[in-house]
């Protein structure tokens, strides 16, 4: 055994370091495959969100990036909002998303349960999959503001 790996099985505090860089990079690399970062550039929540919100959730976004039971998200008249909890938001901050830059493609089923698809920002077009039960309280919380359709 080297006297590195002694070191560190002696002090694992001395790991601290690493796990901390892995755990950042992992955040970071979740955020621009899944496209949240994407969205960040446009879409950046500006101030308090007034609105309904579901906490606790989980959605799919792009490449399959999962944020299951963690997300808080709103629903207004003026937009859909997203944000993160729980983990540290340097790499997911807050999104607000007015609805012309949404699109709901439809509903769909995921190993038997009913899905709601949209697509997140014009040019992004950022897939945003969540359960038919939550798509559902959305759309009446946004009211006649819903989208329907594809955008482009």
């Amino acid at each position: 055994m080297t006297d590195f790996a002694r070191s560190l099985v002696s002090n694992p505090l001395a790991m601290l370091p690493f796990v901390l860089f892995i755990s950042i990079l992992a955040l970071l690399l979740v955020s621009k495959m899944g496209g949240w970062s994407d969205l960040f550039r446009r879409f950046r929540a500006t101030q308090a969100f007034q609105g309904r919100t579901w906490q606790w959730k989980s959605a799919r976004m792009r490449a399959g990036m999962g944020y299951n039971n963690c997300l808080t998200i709103g629903s207004s008249s003026e937009g859909l909002y997203l944000a993160v909890r729980l983990i540290p938001r340097f790499s997911h901050l807050p999104l607000f998303i007015p609805w012309q830059e949404v699109s709901v493609l439809g509903e769909r089923t995921v190993f038997f349960i009913p899905m709601v698809e949209m697509r997140l920002g014009r040019e992004e077009q950022v897939p945003f999959l969540i359960r038919q039960g939550l798509g559902d309280e959305i759309k009446a919380a946004a009211g006649a503001a819903w989208p329907i359709g594809t955008i482009g």
